[in-house]
């Protein structure tokens, strides 16, 4: 193993174990939290819980991969893995908008709040938000778009004397005029005809065949352009893609699919008594997957596919991103910019319904979804830039993906810096240095409950009173 690869693994490792115990013993401390269970409390269980288990997720298959060199699961794990990270990333997001919303009613209408997120409410919210995610998910298992750890495409024609038509990815996939083929001329319209009658197997089919068993390549089923066939097909990796080409440019390819078509039998129906069908493979299409695809295909990550030849790929591409990315950080954005642009940090001493442990979620969980939405609108706009031609080194992408995987353990950090909670069980666990400044001053009343006020949090509220503050001590109990 490279020395490269071994430092990746060890990075990997880390993040693994930091989101683990992180995210972890951010919910053990809401666990042990004093006080009933209330809408704060549990809009934190389930957005820290969806960020351990997606965190948890994305950085193993990306170490499995890393450390496999590849992807060495099969198709059906690849389609299962695929499903089972959209699902969980568009449930994380969409957990993230809703507790921006959550936010909105507890800072701006708190006499809705109660109704709005009671349990059984917030229970059906998140349930609903699942479900709508899962039915997104589900798109590639019935044809609209496809998960695969493969990248790139060639289109592969094949066909007999000079070409009759122009023949391409988007004619021959995108549309569903096949032509009218003659019936009299052209050997492959016998072969059509014979297969039409039941006589022979579809021509279309012994060549995807050959291809897969022969060559192994991953070939999606022909179609039929007037007299020719268009197949797409796509390399498991270099080597095989270097064996397709160079077999196209010696002749061998098209020398070896006459053999497996051709039947002396019913040659002279179309009129000739010699015949060598030719093939046809875009050197565009060979390029663009050996220089711009195949690296990223070679780092074995298994996900929607932005290059898929699925002809709804861009539809279903387009719903993907707009659900999984946009909408729930458009909502999350709405909601914190209209909370903050009634200053939050001076609503509890306006109002006894609203504590300084809400101000402090609120600080984190915007801070949060900020970051999120960087890092993962960094992942996609990579990944998109890649599947239009955009080269990308393996380097860069491993980076890219290793920062999209970390912004699941955000939250952690995010509540570990915040100076102004009052949160204390938590914040006493998840603060980066581990330590309170050195001059906090340190409140331990008679009572079964411990305050903790830092002199951060005494400077930003230095225009009240502590007797205004504090005269409901209940207030501050989760």
């Amino acid at each position: 193993m490279e020395v490269k690869t071994v430092l990746k693994v060890v990075a990997l490792l880390l993040l693994l174990l930091l989101t683990i115990c992180g995210n972890g013993r951010f919910l053990y401390q809401l666990h042990r939290t004093q006080g009933k269970e209330n809408s704060l409390k549990r809009i934190l269980y389930i957005v820290v819980t969806c960020c351990l288990i997606t965190g948890v997720f994305c950085v193993s298959q990306l170490l499995l991969s890393t450390i496999a060199g590849g992807w060495v699961l099969g198709n059906a794990m690849c389609q299962l893995i695929g499903f089972v990270d959209l699902v969980l990333v568009s449930g994380t997001t969409s957990m993230l908008a809703l507790a921006a919303v959550e936010r909105y009613f507890k800072l701006l209408m708190p006499s809705d709040h109660t109704l709005t997120f009671s349990a059984r409410n917030t229970k059906l919210l998140v349930t609903g938000l699942f479900v709508l995610s899962v039915l997104l998910a589900t798109g590639p298992l019935y044809g609209l778009g496809e998960y695969s750890h493969l990248r790139g495409k060639l289109t592969l024609i094949v066909y007999e004397g000079s070409r009759s038509s122009n023949t391409t990815i988007e004619g021959a996939f995108k549309s569903n005029d096949r032509g009218q083929p003659n019936f009299t001329s052209h050997y492959l319209s016998v072969l059509r005809l014979a297969a039409y009658l039941n006589k022979k197997e579809d021509p279309a089919v012994q060549i995807t065949n050959y291809l897969r068993t022969d060559i192994g390549l991953i070939a999606r089923q022909g179609r039929w352009v007037h007299e020719e066939i268009a197949f797409v097909v796509r390399a498991p990796d270099m080597y095989t893609l270097n064996t397709v080409w160079g077999s196209y440019l010696d002749g061998t390819l098209a020398m070896n699919i006459s053999r497996v078509l051709i039947d002396q039998k019913l040659l002279p129906l179309s009129r000739k008594h010699f015949l060598q069908l030719r093939t046809l493979v875009l050197k565009d299409d060979y390029l663009m997957t050996k220089n711009i695809h195949m690296p990223i295909e070679e780092m074995g990550i298994c996900s929607a596919d932005f290059t898929s030849p699925n002809r709804h790929n861009d539809v279903w591409s387009a719903y993907q991103i707009l659900v999984t990315v946009l909408l729930p950080y458009l909502v999350s954005f709405l909601s914190y910019c209209a909370i903050y642009r009634r200053s939050p940090q001076s609503l509890p001493a306006m109002d006894k319904a609203i504590s300084y442990d809400d101000v402090w979620a609120l600080n984190i969980l915007c801070s949060t979804t900020v970051i999120c939405c960087v890092l993962s609108s960094t992942y996609y706009a990579v990944t998109l830039s890649n599947a239009n031609g955009v080269a990308i080194s393996k380097d860069t992408m491993f980076a890219v993906l290793y920062l999209y995987a970390s912004s699941w353990v955000v939250l952690y950090f995010m509540a570990g810096i915040s100076n102004n909670t009052l949160l204390d069980r938590v914040r006493s666990c998840l603060i980066a240095c581990g330590i309170y400044a050195k001059e906090a001053i340190i409140y331990e009343p008679d009572t079964n409950y411990q305050m903790r006020r830092s002199s951060v949090a005494r400077s930003m509220l230095g225009k009240f009173t502590r007797n205004d503050i504090y005269k409901d001590r209940s207030d501050f109990k989760c």
